[in-house]
């Protein structure tokens, strides 16, 4: 231990403690077979089980530098993105820890179950999901979903499920999502269908909030619960997000309603532009002319055909349910976002109606 010795030199003085334990109690059972007297059996009992618990808080002792080494080698040859693979590249050495606790279970009394490995790898998993947290870049929201997963997968694998509580899954995930959000976006160039393109074009495609409903869901207990109904998951996933640290939460929420403002903004510039501009070659009451003008730019389309209020509304909708304490926030945006699609169904409205009676006019004219 104090050469700092890893797997290769610790493993033999394991093998070397364990079997001497082994041998032991094999030629006990054997006197016992034989007809060997016990002057107090449950004492004896007793002083067996202790021998073999004494043995593995050794063994774990010693095993414990063989995994940190190993640990080491896999978070130095992994890629930081793929922290899923970092737990994947240790299934040898968990498996190697397995069969050592089998074989300690095979040593313990009244069918007792070695806890070996929650010794060695529960203290070390606690600090090492964090830790692979920290290095991967999230700013990939759908990417983080799949590796989540795959390292919930993997921990459930190797019989770890529980040695990470779910609702850290989800707080390790946020502040992940958190760092590598980009932020506001510089976009350039009159309000229009183009600067409107660019902006999406360079925002996140997914809320953080739904990312993060969605890893919480991937993680929830009730999920591998089939006596669970689809509602009671929900209701674990929601208290799952609200486990978030209060000052995490605000940043998501901050960070999801600054992204639909962004949009929803940039849609108000352009109607205000569509509005107060002049159409040329004609009147600027011409009603059919303003008509034609807001038709030709787009703005409808991106609205009602690509469902843009809509989209923009029920993503406001989802950061509420997901942290309702942050509900004033989401329901002023919420307000802003019916009052623009408000406008622009009156202002159609208004011209449409003009247009029709000018269209009127001229037929009596004729």
């Amino acid at each position: 231990m104090a050469g700092g010795g890893g797997s290769a030199v610790v493993r033999p003085i394991v093998e070397k403690k364990l079997g001497h334990v082994e041998r032991v109690i094999a030629f006990r059972q054997r006197l016992l077979a034989a007809g060997g007297e016990v002057v107090d059996r449950a004492r004896a009992e007793r002083t067996v089980r202790d021998a073999v618990l004494r043995l593995e808080q050794d063994c774990a002792t010693l095993l414990d530098a063989g995994f940190r080494d190993a640990i080491t080698t896999a978070l130095r040859t992994t890629p930081a993105d793929k922290l899923g693979e970092v737990l994947s590249n240790l299934a040898p050495d968990l498996a190697e820890l397995d069969a050592f606790a089998a074989r300690i279970t095979a040593l313990l009394p009244g069918g007792e179950r070695s806890r070996l490995k929650e010794r060695v790898v529960g203290p070390r998993i606690e600090k090492l999901v964090p830790a692979i947290f920290q290095r991967i870049d999230a700013s990939d929201r759908e990417a983080v979903v799949g590796q989540v997963q795959f390292l919930h997968g993997v921990l459930a694998g190797a019989g770890l499920a529980r040695a990470v509580d779910a609702a850290r899954f989800v707080q390790w995930s946020a502040a992940a999502l958190v760092r590598s959000d980009r932020g506001a976006p510089a976009v350039n160039g009159p309000p229009g269908l183009a600067r409107y393109r660019a902006l999406r074009g360079v925002e996140q495609r997914v809320p953080i909030c739904v990312t993060l409903r969605d890893i919480a869901l991937r993680v929830c207990p009730a999920l591998s619960d089939t006596s669970k109904a689809p509602l009671e998951a929900e209701a674990e996933t929601l208290a799952l997000l609200a486990s978030v640290p209060e000052a995490m939460a605000a940043e998501v929420v901050g960070r999801d309603l600054d992204r639909v403002t962004r949009a929803v903004g940039e849609l108000e510039e352009w109607w205000w532009a569509l509005t107060a501009s002049k159409v040329a070659g004609s009147q600027a009451d011409d009603a059919a002319d303003r008509l034609a003008l807001i038709t030709q730019s787009g703005f409808l389309h991106v609205l009602r055909d690509e469902g843009a209020v809509q989209r923009f509304a029920l993503e406001t909708r989802v950061v509420g349910e997901s942290f309702p304490k942050e509900a004033a926030r989401t329901d002023a945006l919420l307000a802003r976002i019916g009052g623009l699609a408000a406008r622009v169904r009156e202002h159609l409205m208004e011209l449409a109606g003009r247009a029709g009676d000018a269209a009127f006019d001229r037929a009596l004219a004729s």
